[in-house]
């Protein structure tokens, strides 16, 4: 209660306390967001009611190298029965690529050795069994980690869909463009409660932009001094496949072990 009072506190220009909860304030000012890069995305009302939850975000992110490699050990359980063969290490492998360019690890450290220690913090954590490797009764633990990586993995698809549907409608594909229809697509399901807000996040759009581009899922193309990219569409389609997360907000248990 006292952290949390503090915490309140250090960031009373967006949040006050109310009867024990914690509210953001409405007369949040949007001066300092960028407000030119949402035009024609989000209305002033729509960017002051996101931009306080996209801010407090900001501050967790740099904690997230804590917890990424179990929280994504725990999401791959369930692409890898249907898409990697029962293997849940390449289906982490898979997805940890993907997100390169967004959770930073240490350099010159093996990444089967992070893999190993974020095994040991699971099972220490009874969020995987150590007997039978399969998913342990620690459900409260593996519902934080997976909710750690919710706005990443929608954010991330997103972006996938965006060019592929950008594919089927002829519509050219820069950057810019890329990442204003991805912000429409998201206020879109924003607007229904369907996603967390800092999946309009530019700069989250951005790297899984380029992480596209590294993993070969895009194509960067230079033309008449104007830089396009195009899609790879089996490459595109098989990750949304892996990002599908129904399985998981069904509450259905991966029938899968490590």
């Amino acid at each position: 209660r006292d952290a949390l009072i503090t915490a309140c506190k250090v960031h009373s220009t967006l949040v006050h306390s109310v009867n024990d909860k914690i509210m953001f304030k409405k007369s949040f000012s949007t001066q300092v967001a960028e407000v030119s890069l949402l035009e024609g995305v989000l209305n002033e009302q729509s960017i002051s009611e996101i931009l306080p939850v996209v801010m407090l975000q900001l501050y967790i992110n740099p904690c997230l190298h804590l917890f990424v490699s179990p929280a994504l050990i725990l999401f791959s359980f369930w692409p890898a029965k249907t898409l990697f063969n029962g293997s849940v290490h390449d289906a982490y492998s898979y997805i940890n690529e993907v997100f390169k360019c967004e959770f930073v690890t240490l350099n010159n450290v093996d990444e089967q050795d992070i893999y190993n220690e974020a095994l040991v913090f699971l099972r220490d954590t009874e969020c995987i069994d150590a007997k039978t490797g399969e998913l342990g009764p620690n459900n409260k633990v593996r519902l934080i980690l997976q909710h750690l990586l919710q706005p990443f993995i929608t954010g991330y698809s997103i972006v996938a869909h965006t060019l592929l549907e950008m594919s089927v409608q002829s519509v050219r594909g820069t950057q810019d463009t890329i990442l204003i229809y991805s912000q429409k697509i998201a206020r879109n399901l924003l607007a229904k409660r369907l996603i967390h807000p800092y999946c309009l996040s530019r700069d989250m759009l951005k790297n899984a932009l380029e992480s596209f581009r590294l993993l070969n899922f895009i194509t960067k193309n230079v033309s008449n001094t104007e830089i396009q990219y195009l899609p790879n569409e089996k490459q595109l389609l098989r990750l949304i496949s892996v990002f599908d997360t129904s399985e998981i907000n069904n509450k259905k248990e991966p029938k899968c072990r490590l």
